[in-house]
Protein backbone atom coordinates (compact mmCIF):
# COMPACT_ATOMS: atom_id res chain seq x y z
CA UNK A 1 0.00 0.00 0.00
CA UNK A 2 2.85 2.39 0.80
CA UNK A 3 4.06 2.12 -2.80
CA UNK A 4 0.75 3.46 -4.05
CA UNK A 5 1.03 6.46 -1.74
CA UNK A 6 4.62 7.13 -2.83
CA UNK A 7 3.44 7.19 -6.43
CA UNK A 8 0.60 9.51 -5.48
CA UNK A 9 2.97 11.93 -3.79
CA UNK A 10 5.24 11.90 -6.84
CA UNK A 11 2.31 12.60 -9.12
CA UNK A 12 1.07 15.33 -6.78
CA UNK A 13 4.48 16.99 -6.97
CA UNK A 14 4.28 16.87 -10.76
CA UNK A 15 0.79 18.36 -10.65
CA UNK A 16 2.02 21.18 -8.41
CA UNK A 17 4.77 21.88 -10.91
CA UNK A 18 2.28 22.01 -13.76
CA UNK A 19 -0.04 24.24 -11.73
CA UNK A 20 2.68 26.89 -11.63
CA UNK A 21 0.84 28.22 -14.66
CA UNK A 22 -1.85 29.32 -12.28
CA UNK A 23 0.30 31.61 -10.19
CA UNK A 24 1.58 33.82 -12.99
CA UNK A 25 1.10 37.41 -11.80
CA UNK A 26 0.20 38.82 -15.16
CA UNK A 27 -3.09 37.56 -16.66
CA UNK A 28 -1.81 37.87 -20.21
CA UNK A 29 1.37 35.97 -19.35
CA UNK A 30 -0.68 33.24 -17.72
CA UNK A 31 -2.88 32.95 -20.78
CA UNK A 32 0.19 32.84 -23.02
CA UNK A 33 1.54 29.93 -21.01
CA UNK A 34 -1.81 28.11 -21.16
CA UNK A 35 -1.94 28.62 -24.94
CA UNK A 36 1.43 26.98 -25.55
CA UNK A 37 1.26 23.89 -27.80
CA UNK A 38 0.65 20.83 -25.66
CA UNK A 39 -0.03 22.80 -22.45
CA UNK A 40 -3.64 21.73 -22.30
CA UNK A 41 -2.83 18.09 -23.05
CA UNK A 42 -0.19 18.00 -20.30
CA UNK A 43 -2.45 19.70 -17.77
CA UNK A 44 -5.45 17.47 -18.49
CA UNK A 45 -3.32 14.30 -18.47
CA UNK A 46 -1.74 15.22 -15.12
CA UNK A 47 -5.15 16.09 -13.66
CA UNK A 48 -6.74 12.86 -14.86
CA UNK A 49 -3.82 10.74 -13.68
CA UNK A 50 -3.73 12.22 -10.19
CA UNK A 51 -7.51 11.97 -9.78
CA UNK A 52 -7.56 8.33 -10.88
CA UNK A 53 -4.55 7.30 -8.77
CA UNK A 54 -6.16 8.73 -5.64
CA UNK A 55 -9.50 7.05 -6.36
CA UNK A 56 -7.93 3.68 -7.17
CA UNK A 57 -5.86 3.64 -3.99
CA UNK A 58 -8.89 4.46 -1.83
CA UNK A 59 -10.96 1.67 -3.41
CA UNK A 60 -8.17 -0.90 -3.93
CA UNK A 61 -9.55 -3.49 -1.42
CA UNK A 62 -12.84 -3.74 -3.32
CA UNK A 63 -10.95 -3.96 -6.61
CA UNK A 64 -8.88 -6.85 -5.22
CA UNK A 65 -12.03 -8.71 -4.16
CA UNK A 66 -13.58 -8.20 -7.59
CA UNK A 67 -10.51 -9.59 -9.36
CA UNK A 68 -10.39 -12.62 -7.07
CA UNK A 69 -14.07 -13.38 -7.72
CA UNK A 70 -13.66 -12.99 -11.47
CA UNK A 71 -10.63 -15.28 -11.43
CA UNK A 72 -12.64 -18.04 -9.75
CA UNK A 73 -12.03 -17.64 -6.00
CA UNK A 74 -15.12 -18.77 -4.10
CA UNK A 75 -16.88 -16.76 -1.42
CA UNK A 76 -18.82 -13.54 -1.06
CA UNK A 77 -17.28 -10.10 -0.68
CA UNK A 78 -16.88 -10.34 3.10
CA UNK A 79 -15.41 -13.85 2.95
CA UNK A 80 -12.84 -12.87 0.32
CA UNK A 81 -11.81 -9.75 2.24
CA UNK A 82 -11.36 -11.87 5.38
CA UNK A 83 -9.38 -14.53 3.49
CA UNK A 84 -6.98 -11.96 2.04
CA UNK A 85 -6.33 -10.37 5.43
CA UNK A 86 -5.89 -13.77 7.12
CA UNK A 87 -3.38 -15.09 4.57
CA UNK A 88 -1.62 -11.95 3.32
CA UNK A 89 -2.19 -9.40 6.08
CA UNK A 90 -3.88 -6.02 5.66
CA UNK A 91 -1.34 -5.03 3.01
CA UNK A 92 -2.75 -7.85 0.86
CA UNK A 93 -5.86 -5.76 0.23
CA UNK A 94 -3.60 -3.42 -1.76
CA UNK A 95 -1.68 -6.22 -3.53
CA UNK A 96 -1.16 -5.11 -7.12
CA UNK A 97 -2.04 -1.50 -6.28
CA UNK A 98 1.44 -0.27 -7.16
CA UNK A 99 1.03 -1.68 -10.66
CA UNK A 100 -2.49 -0.30 -10.74
CA UNK A 101 -1.34 3.21 -9.77
CA UNK A 102 1.49 3.03 -12.32
CA UNK A 103 -1.13 1.98 -14.87
CA UNK A 104 -3.87 4.49 -14.08
CA UNK A 105 -1.57 7.51 -14.05
CA UNK A 106 -1.01 7.30 -17.82
CA UNK A 107 -4.20 5.30 -18.50
CA UNK A 108 -6.76 7.54 -16.85
CA UNK A 109 -4.71 10.65 -17.52
CA UNK A 110 -4.72 9.90 -21.24
CA UNK A 111 -8.35 8.76 -21.06
CA UNK A 112 -9.65 11.95 -19.45
CA UNK A 113 -7.50 14.14 -21.66
CA UNK A 114 -8.55 12.36 -24.87
CA UNK A 115 -12.22 12.30 -23.87
CA UNK A 116 -12.06 16.09 -23.50
CA UNK A 117 -9.96 16.81 -26.57
CA UNK A 118 -11.62 14.34 -28.96
CA UNK A 119 -14.95 16.12 -28.55
CA UNK A 120 -14.07 18.89 -31.00
CA UNK A 121 -13.06 16.33 -33.64
CA UNK A 122 -16.21 14.28 -33.09
CA UNK A 123 -18.37 17.41 -33.45
CA UNK A 124 -16.78 18.11 -36.84
CA UNK A 125 -17.22 14.52 -38.00
CA UNK A 126 -20.79 14.22 -36.68
CA UNK A 127 -22.38 17.65 -37.19
CA UNK A 128 -25.73 18.09 -35.51
CA UNK A 129 -25.07 15.40 -32.89
CA UNK A 130 -26.23 15.97 -29.32
CA UNK A 131 -23.71 16.56 -26.53
CA UNK A 132 -24.47 13.11 -25.16
CA UNK A 133 -23.64 11.42 -28.48
CA UNK A 134 -20.46 13.47 -28.85
CA UNK A 135 -19.36 12.55 -25.31
CA UNK A 136 -20.15 8.86 -25.89
CA UNK A 137 -18.16 8.66 -29.15
CA UNK A 138 -15.26 10.68 -27.72
CA UNK A 139 -15.22 8.47 -24.62
CA UNK A 140 -15.19 5.28 -26.70
CA UNK A 141 -12.30 6.56 -28.83
CA UNK A 142 -10.46 7.64 -25.69
CA UNK A 143 -10.97 4.16 -24.24
CA UNK A 144 -9.52 2.57 -27.37
CA UNK A 145 -6.51 4.90 -27.24
CA UNK A 146 -5.71 4.13 -23.61
CA UNK A 147 -6.01 0.36 -24.09
CA UNK A 148 -3.48 0.40 -26.91
CA UNK A 149 -1.05 2.60 -24.96
CA UNK A 150 -1.21 1.17 -21.43
CA UNK A 151 -2.46 -2.43 -21.65
CA UNK A 152 0.72 -4.22 -20.42
CA UNK A 153 0.43 -2.57 -16.98
CA UNK A 154 -3.22 -3.61 -16.73
CA UNK A 155 -2.19 -7.19 -17.49
CA UNK A 156 0.54 -7.05 -14.84
CA UNK A 157 -1.87 -5.70 -12.21
CA UNK A 158 -4.36 -8.50 -12.94
CA UNK A 159 -1.68 -11.21 -12.84
CA UNK A 160 -0.42 -9.93 -9.48
CA UNK A 161 -3.86 -9.79 -7.82
CA UNK A 162 -5.86 -12.74 -9.20
CA UNK A 163 -4.93 -15.29 -6.53
CA UNK A 164 -4.48 -15.27 -2.74
CA UNK A 165 -0.96 -16.11 -1.55
CA UNK A 166 0.09 -16.94 1.99
CA UNK A 167 3.02 -14.61 2.57
CA UNK A 168 4.36 -16.74 5.42
CA UNK A 169 4.33 -20.19 3.82
CA UNK A 170 3.82 -19.88 0.07
CA UNK A 171 7.32 -19.69 -1.38
CA UNK A 172 6.38 -21.31 -4.69
CA UNK A 173 7.68 -20.19 -8.05
CA UNK A 174 4.16 -19.00 -8.89
CA UNK A 175 4.11 -16.60 -5.95
CA UNK A 176 7.61 -15.35 -6.73
CA UNK A 177 6.63 -14.75 -10.36
CA UNK A 178 3.81 -12.47 -9.29
CA UNK A 179 5.50 -10.83 -6.28
CA UNK A 180 6.48 -7.50 -7.90
CA UNK A 181 5.75 -5.45 -10.99
CA UNK A 182 9.19 -6.25 -12.38
CA UNK A 183 9.04 -10.01 -11.74
CA UNK A 184 5.58 -10.20 -13.29
CA UNK A 185 6.67 -8.25 -16.38
CA UNK A 186 9.87 -10.27 -16.71
CA UNK A 187 8.01 -13.57 -16.29
CA UNK A 188 5.48 -12.73 -19.00
CA UNK A 189 8.18 -11.72 -21.47
CA UNK A 190 10.32 -14.78 -20.65
CA UNK A 191 7.40 -17.18 -21.20
CA UNK A 192 5.53 -15.54 -24.05
CA UNK A 193 7.78 -12.87 -25.54
CA UNK A 194 6.90 -9.20 -25.92
CA UNK A 195 3.56 -10.05 -27.50
CA UNK A 196 2.68 -11.79 -24.25
CA UNK A 197 2.27 -8.34 -22.70
CA UNK A 198 -0.89 -8.04 -24.80
CA UNK A 199 -2.38 -11.41 -23.85
CA UNK A 200 -6.17 -11.12 -23.76
CA UNK A 201 -6.14 -7.64 -25.27
CA UNK A 202 -8.95 -8.54 -27.69
CA UNK A 203 -11.52 -8.77 -24.90
CA UNK A 204 -10.35 -5.42 -23.51
CA UNK A 205 -10.57 -3.78 -26.95
CA UNK A 206 -14.19 -4.96 -27.12
CA UNK A 207 -15.26 -4.06 -23.60
CA UNK A 208 -13.16 -0.97 -22.83
CA UNK A 209 -14.52 1.41 -25.50
CA UNK A 210 -18.11 0.27 -24.82
CA UNK A 211 -17.72 0.94 -21.09
CA UNK A 212 -16.08 4.33 -21.58
CA UNK A 213 -18.62 5.35 -24.22
CA UNK A 214 -21.52 4.64 -21.87
CA UNK A 215 -19.75 6.24 -18.89
CA UNK A 216 -18.86 9.52 -20.57
CA UNK A 217 -22.17 9.75 -22.43
CA UNK A 218 -24.29 9.20 -19.33
CA UNK A 219 -22.04 11.52 -17.28
CA UNK A 220 -22.54 14.36 -19.76
CA UNK A 221 -26.28 13.63 -20.07
CA UNK A 222 -26.79 13.81 -16.30
CA UNK A 223 -24.52 16.83 -15.81
CA UNK A 224 -26.50 18.85 -18.39
CA UNK A 225 -29.56 18.47 -16.18
CA UNK A 226 -27.90 19.60 -12.98
CA UNK A 227 -27.74 23.16 -11.60
CA UNK A 228 -25.21 25.51 -13.22
CA UNK A 229 -24.06 29.10 -12.71
CA UNK A 230 -24.62 32.06 -15.01
CA UNK A 231 -21.70 30.96 -17.20
CA UNK A 232 -23.15 27.47 -17.58
CA UNK A 233 -20.52 25.88 -15.36
CA UNK A 234 -21.46 23.17 -12.89
CA UNK A 235 -20.18 22.92 -9.33
CA UNK A 236 -17.54 20.14 -9.08
CA UNK A 237 -19.77 18.22 -6.65
CA UNK A 238 -22.24 17.64 -9.49
CA UNK A 239 -19.43 16.07 -11.53
CA UNK A 240 -18.81 13.72 -8.60
CA UNK A 241 -22.49 12.73 -8.44
CA UNK A 242 -22.96 12.33 -12.19
CA UNK A 243 -19.66 10.42 -12.46
CA UNK A 244 -20.72 8.00 -9.73
CA UNK A 245 -24.11 7.38 -11.38
CA UNK A 246 -22.61 7.04 -14.86
CA UNK A 247 -19.91 4.64 -13.69
CA UNK A 248 -22.35 2.45 -11.80
CA UNK A 249 -24.66 2.21 -14.83
CA UNK A 250 -21.77 1.51 -17.21
CA UNK A 251 -20.44 -1.26 -14.96
CA UNK A 252 -23.89 -2.84 -14.64
CA UNK A 253 -24.44 -2.86 -18.42
CA UNK A 254 -20.99 -4.12 -19.43
CA UNK A 255 -19.96 -6.32 -16.49
CA UNK A 256 -19.95 -9.66 -18.39
CA UNK A 257 -17.44 -8.17 -20.84
CA UNK A 258 -15.26 -7.15 -17.90
CA UNK A 259 -15.37 -10.65 -16.43
CA UNK A 260 -14.41 -12.19 -19.76
CA UNK A 261 -11.47 -9.84 -20.22
CA UNK A 262 -10.18 -10.67 -16.73
CA UNK A 263 -10.42 -14.39 -17.47
CA UNK A 264 -8.56 -13.88 -20.74
CA UNK A 265 -5.84 -11.95 -18.90
CA UNK A 266 -5.15 -14.84 -16.50
CA UNK A 267 -5.66 -17.55 -19.12
CA UNK A 268 -2.52 -19.68 -19.24
CA UNK A 269 -0.80 -17.71 -16.47
CA UNK A 270 1.19 -19.55 -13.78
CA UNK A 271 -1.19 -20.47 -10.97
CA UNK A 272 -4.28 -20.19 -13.14
CA UNK A 273 -6.42 -23.19 -14.04
CA UNK A 274 -7.93 -21.41 -17.05
CA UNK A 275 -6.77 -21.66 -20.64
CA UNK A 276 -8.98 -20.24 -23.38
CA UNK A 277 -8.22 -19.99 -27.06
CA UNK A 278 -10.58 -17.12 -27.81
CA UNK A 279 -13.21 -14.81 -26.34
CA UNK A 280 -16.05 -16.97 -27.65
CA UNK A 281 -14.47 -20.12 -26.20
CA UNK A 282 -14.09 -18.35 -22.85
CA UNK A 283 -17.78 -17.37 -22.77
CA UNK A 284 -18.93 -20.82 -23.94
CA UNK A 285 -16.84 -22.72 -21.38
CA UNK A 286 -17.78 -20.38 -18.52
CA UNK A 287 -21.51 -20.67 -19.22
CA UNK A 288 -21.33 -24.44 -19.80
CA UNK A 289 -19.26 -25.30 -16.72
CA UNK A 290 -20.07 -22.51 -14.25
CA UNK A 291 -23.43 -21.19 -15.41
CA UNK A 292 -24.51 -17.78 -16.67
CA UNK A 293 -24.05 -16.35 -13.17
CA UNK A 294 -20.27 -16.79 -13.56
CA UNK A 295 -20.30 -13.79 -15.90
CA UNK A 296 -21.50 -11.63 -13.00
CA UNK A 297 -19.29 -12.83 -10.12
CA UNK A 298 -17.89 -9.90 -8.17
CA UNK A 299 -20.47 -7.43 -9.47
CA UNK A 300 -21.57 -6.39 -5.97
CA UNK A 301 -18.03 -5.30 -5.04
CA UNK A 302 -17.72 -3.54 -8.39
CA UNK A 303 -20.94 -1.56 -8.03
CA UNK A 304 -20.08 -0.58 -4.45
CA UNK A 305 -16.59 0.43 -5.55
CA UNK A 306 -17.74 2.40 -8.60
CA UNK A 307 -19.56 5.05 -6.53
CA UNK A 308 -16.52 6.39 -4.62
CA UNK A 309 -14.05 5.41 -7.36
CA UNK A 310 -15.59 7.28 -10.28
CA UNK A 311 -17.12 9.96 -8.07
CA UNK A 312 -13.67 10.85 -6.71
CA UNK A 313 -12.12 10.64 -10.18
CA UNK A 314 -14.54 13.08 -11.78
CA UNK A 315 -14.54 15.41 -8.75
CA UNK A 316 -10.74 15.70 -8.52
CA UNK A 317 -10.41 15.95 -12.29
CA UNK A 318 -12.80 18.91 -12.44
CA UNK A 319 -11.12 20.62 -9.47
CA UNK A 320 -7.60 20.18 -10.87
CA UNK A 321 -8.67 21.16 -14.37
CA UNK A 322 -10.25 24.37 -13.10
CA UNK A 323 -7.27 25.17 -10.89
CA UNK A 324 -5.10 25.06 -14.02
CA UNK A 325 -7.42 27.41 -15.89
CA UNK A 326 -9.32 24.93 -18.08
CA UNK A 327 -13.09 25.01 -17.62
Amino acid sequence: MRHGYVALFCLAAAAVRVSALRVADDAEERQRLLDRPGAKAVALTASGGLAAAAAKTVTAPLERVKLLAQAGETGNMGQLLTAVVAREGWAGLWRGNKANVLRVIPNKGILMMCADMYKSTVRRLLPGSTRTVVSSVAGALAGLTTVLMTYPLELVRTRMAFRICDAATDASAVSAAHATVYSTLAGIVARDGLLGLYAGVGATLVGGPVFEGIKFGVHDFIKQRMPSDADGRHAPVWSMLSGAIAGTLAHALTYPLDTVRRRMQVSGAPGSSYCYGSITECIRVMVATEGVNSLFVGISATLIRSVPNLGIQFLLYELLKRSLGFS
